[in-house]
């Protein structure tokens, strides 16, 4: 599993099977490193969701911009953002119950509970240049019926 997780091969729906896993009670000794691991791995997937939708929804390139695939890949990319980030917060919520004595421990909690915000915010932006993208799609669609 940890060659899967580690090439994407996994989607964002095997992350939920992985953090029931990873809940189990033979597996509480590790709980720290596993929910340390498995949130990396949700910061990665978040952060590739949303590079794509960004350069692909704001491309300046007239080509990608009219391309129904383009639209379409966005809007996949969207639904997984949102899969991943609801999933990653309640990851998040678990992880903030671990007893952490050690400091570095709590600062990372802290940097990673903050980096999921963020994510989580960034979804109004997402959403704004998915919707803008089908707008000028659309738009164009109806220019191009006008002119026959």
């Amino acid at each position: 599993m940890q060659l899967r997780f580690n090439d994407n091969f996994l989607d964002e729906q095997a992350f939920k099977h992985i953090f029931a896993i990873m809940k189990a009670p033979e597996l509480e000794k590790l709980k720290l490193q596993n929910y340390t691991a498995l949130l990396a791995r949700y910061f990665i997937r978040l952060k590739l969701e949303q590079q794509k939708i960004s350069s692909l929804a704001g491309s300046s390139n007239e080509t990608i911009k009219n391309n129904p695939k383009t639209l379409e890949t966005v809007t996949n990319s969207l639904n997984k953002y949102k899969i991943l980030a609801q999933d990653a917060n309640q990851v998040m919520g678990e992880y903030l119950l671990l007893d952490l004595s050690d400091k570095e421990a709590k600062a990372n909690t802290t940097k990673f509970h903050q980096l999921l915000i963020k994510y989580i915010q960034d979804e109004k932006r997402l959403v704004i240049l998915v919707n803008d993208l089908k707008k000028y799609q659309d738009s164009q669609e109806k220019t191009n019926t006008k002119d026959f």
